[in-house]
């Protein structure tokens, strides 16, 4: 039976009409809205969600269309992210609790995915006494040698948790044969910056000395995040980075970034410029399209508030502006019509530039935040699978 509220069909249909186009030498695979030919269009389903979403707001009418409620939900969005970046000092608890509380929402449907499931408590004493807990995902059908996966939640540092990923997961263990680790970090404002890094490093190190324990194959780590999630595990990436150049052991032997934060405040050089006529939209999409990217921009604006970072000169905040950038296999999948788009693609620019693998794929119709709604959209179970390809392709499986 299938639960999916698409027809698995359009799976196919995305990879048979993708195309490949070479911006600046970086090789991007663009995969179509399924079932339509029209460019600058969102997804129907990306629109069915929005007028969803809206009805559950105040300041529309029934006469309201569905872009029209989806642009005024997002206007309500972007005036209280507004509010944030004009608080300075104090307690921001109360400002950033419900922009938070709407990245706690599971947005995936279950598929009933076969996987054995428990949970791990790690202490870390880096910064701060604190319990880490990690949610360990396992394949029924296999109980060693299995590439392990580090995944990292979104939720713009202050929001997220493991029940918003957990679909993901039971999908990369189940269909991409992976131990699966997902990290429940500390949030922001509460636990400032480096809190949550510091939690994902422990969880980097648990891993590492002890995913044997659980059938996991040390030499095949990949590291995964999306959006801010992204952020943190592009920097541990980088802190591992810093122990090879030690003389150290490789812990991470590739990264995977879905529609990542890796350059805070979006402050330009000479490979990235926010530019919004960067997105080719038809005009009847076109006011939902600028508040979607206008309300995201100013999330990510806010961050170096909420997370009490005001020196965005650290690569570990930015890893964007990391010098040297790490020498590892990348995949990155990035929405069209996310306002991070520029600087996800730029980043792939600067990795490729420094002789790292690069994978880029970009979804035509879908913005922020896609492929955490599993079973909802073909775009992010279509994201998952390219996840498992790409793992495979970075640690072919071996033949005992």
């Amino acid at each position: 039976m299938n639960k999916r509220q698409y027809n698995p069909a359009l799976l196919e249909a995305l990879n048979e009409r993708k195309r490949i186009d070479n911006e600046d030498g970086l090789i991007i695979i663009e995969k179509p809205v399924p079932e339509s030919d029209e460019e600058g269009i969102l997804d129907p389903r990306i629109v069915k969600g929005m007028e969803e979403a809206a009805r559950e707001m105040n300041g529309h009418t029934e006469k309201d269309s569905a872009l029209d409620r989806a642009g005024k939900s997002f206007r309500t969005f972007g005036r209280h992210l507004k509010g944030v970046g004009r608080f300075i000092g104090g307690d921001m608890t109360g400002l950033t609790a419900p922009i938070g509380a709407m990245f706690d929402v599971v947005r995936s449907i279950p598929l009933g995915m076969p996987v054995r499931v428990f949970d791990q408590h790690v202490h870390n004493e880096d910064y701060g006494d604190h319990q880490v807990t990690l949610r360990l995902y396992k394949p029924e059908e296999r109980d060693e040698d299995l590439p392990v996966l580090i995944y990292i939640h979104g939720g713009g540092f202050i929001g997220g948790n493991l029940e918003g990923v957990d679909e993901m997961c039971r999908f990369m263990a189940a269909k991409g044969g992976c131990l699966v680790v997902s990290v429940d970090y500390r949030l922001a404002p509460e636990h400032k910056f480096p809190s949550a890094l510091s939690d994902c490093r422990a969880a980097v190190n648990w891993v590492w000395h002890n995913a044997r324990r659980f059938g996991g194959d040390v030499n095949r780590i990949t590291v995964a995040g999306d959006s801010v999630g992204g952020n943190l595990a592009a920097a541990c990436v980088l802190l591992d980075e810093r122990r090879v150049r030690e003389g150290k052991r490789r812990r991470i032997g590739a990264q995977i970034l879905l529609y990542p934060t890796l350059n805070l405040s979006g402050i330009p050089d000479l490979k990235y410029r926010f530019n919004r006529n960067k997105f080719n939209v038809k005009p009847e999409y076109q006011q939902t399209v600028n508040q979607m990217v206008y309300s995201m921009r100013l999330l990510v604006n806010c961050i170096p508030l909420v997370i009490g970072k005001f020196s965005l000169n650290d690569p570990l905040v930015n890893p964007y502006f990391a010098d040297p950038l790490p020498e590892i296999p990348t995949l990155l999948c990035i929405g069209e019509f996310d306002c991070l788009r520029p600087e996800t693609e730029a980043y792939g620019k600067k990795l490729m530039k420094n002789g790292s693998p690069v994978r880029i794929i970009r979804y035509a119709g879908v913005g922020h935040g896609y492929a955490d709604q599993v079973g909802v959209l073909p775009q992010a179970e279509d994201t998952l699978v390219e996840m498992s390809r790409f793992i495979t392709d970075c640690f072919p499986q071996r033949i005992y």
